[in-house]
């Protein structure tokens, strides 16, 4: 598998993964709140990264490189309790996308300030992503319903910078710079939790099956985007795995039957070509 081929499919199993944690986590929130959500998520996550790395033996790496996990976790965290408030406050429709194109978007402008210019197929399959997820976020009555809009653009600076310090990551290394970033967000996530009475225990199965289900979907689209830029650019890992309000919405057309527009249609239809143009390099 050439590099960019395998860039794609790990940001498309990241984009999956992320869209339907997302989902996941969202009606969770409506239940228990943003902070109880990613305080129990992440404590989860902190439970697997370090144990799939002693699994595969994956050696430390440097100190420089946890410290941007760590990094990457704070800011990672910032964007997910934001847009969990922002997709339990308005339409999964209008919040998932708004994230998605700036997470997309800063990462993308930050590798062409780098000298990473892409190709004629590419540079046309950065344009269809981005309008993808703009249009799979456009609903009959957007321009009247914006709740949740500022915390979405919050959520969305925030996943930038999360992408951007795992780019950085000097080693090849994977479960312990995440671990680093788990270990972070969750200090951080608990504390909030408990300083402000959040609840901890949850009794309602189904509610946990949600939190359970955000944080595993989680580490995999965490996994599949570290292991997207170790493989290729970064302009080319955010994009395709910015692709994920498809799944988002597609699971609250089946789950909460919201209607898919026109737009939206249109609009997976041209995530689907922007996969394949950026896949031709």
């Amino acid at each position: 598998m050439s590099p960019l081929l395998a860039t794609v499919c790990f940001g498309l199993l990241a984009s999956a993964s992320w869209g339907a944690g997302d989902f996941s986590g969202a009606m969770a929130t409506k239940r228990i709140g943003a902070v109880s959500v990613v305080a129990l998520s992440h404590l989860l996550g902190l439970a697997l990264m370090p144990l799939i790395a002693l699994l595969v033996s994956e050696p430390l790496p440097e100190v420089g490189d946890l410290l941007l996990g760590a990094l990457a976790g704070l800011c990672g965290t910032v964007g997910l309790v934001a847009l969990y408030r922002a997709l339990s406050s308005g339409r999964m429709g209008i919040a998932a996308p708004v994230a998605s194109v700036i997470s997309a978007g800063l990462p993308l402008l930050l590798s062409l300030a780098l000298g990473h210019v892409p190709g004629t197929f590419q540079a046309i399959g950065f344009v269809c992503g981005l309008a993808s997820v703009w249009l799979i976020g456009r609903t009959v009555d957007m321009t009247n319903d914006r709740s949740g809009l500022g915390l979405a653009v919050i959520a969305g600076v925030g996943f930038a910078a999360f992408f951007i310090c795992l780019d950085r990551l000097q080693s090849t290394a994977v479960f312990w710079p995440l671990t680093a970033a788990r270990a972070a967000s969750t200090a951080v996530m608990l504390g909030t939790a408990l300083y402000s009475g959040r609840p901890l225990r949850v009794q309602d199965r189904r509610v946990m099956l949600a939190v359970v289900g955000a944080g595993v979907l989680d580490v995999l689209g965490n996994v599949a985007f570290v292991l997207a830029t170790q493989n290729g650019e970064l302009g080319v890992a955010a994009v395709v795995s910015a692709l994920y309000p498809a799944m988002t919405v597609l699971l609250a057309r089946f789950f909460l039957r919201e209607h898919v527009t026109r737009p939206q249609a249109v609009g997976i239809g041209l995530a689907l070509a922007a996969v394949a143009l950026i896949s031709m390099g």
